[in-house]
């Protein structure tokens, strides 16, 4: 009786230690973090008031009153999309059917005749021809089709698409204008 009460009190225990723990992480995830964003926000609006060039005023305008959105920022670096036909290999395989000749053991019975002496009452000596049943095995050749598989190696040429890094955008990439004519506006 007394085992059973501290296998309950422990079970209860262990309960409540991890609803608590529960409780109190779910009560850390939903805290306000506001007063602590906006603080850092301000910090970066100045710092990104200050070091701010013409170019990117131009481009963000002049002034940045909307400078905790994280928004895109030209860096000078252009990718185009290229892409170059790669070989892929893959096995197709053919089904032809082909005669195998084959072997076949087969067994018939027949008859075997022997001669026999026999001898009646008065020593009289006669033959009698017998005969008994033997198997004589024999062959036949079979034919049948059988399927046989070839394999051909293929190549077919599939496009592989990759991003490479220019120095000056090629006409129809996908780059952005401004970030290289802020690359040339610094090179200056």
């Amino acid at each position: 009786m007394i085992n059973n009460k501290k296998v309950f009190m422990k079970k209860v225990v262990l309960f409540f230690s991890l609803f608590l723990c529960f409780f109190t992480t779910s009560y850390s995830f939903a805290q306000n973090n506001k007063g602590n964003l906006d603080d850092n926000c301000n910090n970066v609006a100045q710092r990104n008031n200050n070091y701010q060039s013409q170019g990117e005023q131009a481009f963000y305008g002049a002034n940045n009153s909307d400078a905790c959105v994280l928004t895109e920022r030209p860096v000078g670096d252009c990718y185009s999309l290229y892409y170059k036909y790669e070989p892929c290999y893959y096995n197709k395989w053919h089904c032809k059917y082909v005669p195998q000749f084959i072997q076949k053991k087969h067994c018939r019975m027949v008859s075997q005749y022997y001669e026999k002496t026999c001898c009646r009452y008065v020593p009289q000596y006669y033959s009698k021809i017998c005969y008994h049943q033997v198997p004589k095995y024999y062959y036949t050749t079979d034919c049948r089709y059988v399927p046989k598989y070839t394999c051909e190696r293929c190549c077919k040429h599939v496009p592989k698409y990759y991003y490479k890094h220019t120095i000056k955008p090629v006409r129809g990439a996908s780059c952005a204008p401004s970030a290289c004519a802020l690359r040339r506006e610094d090179a200056r």
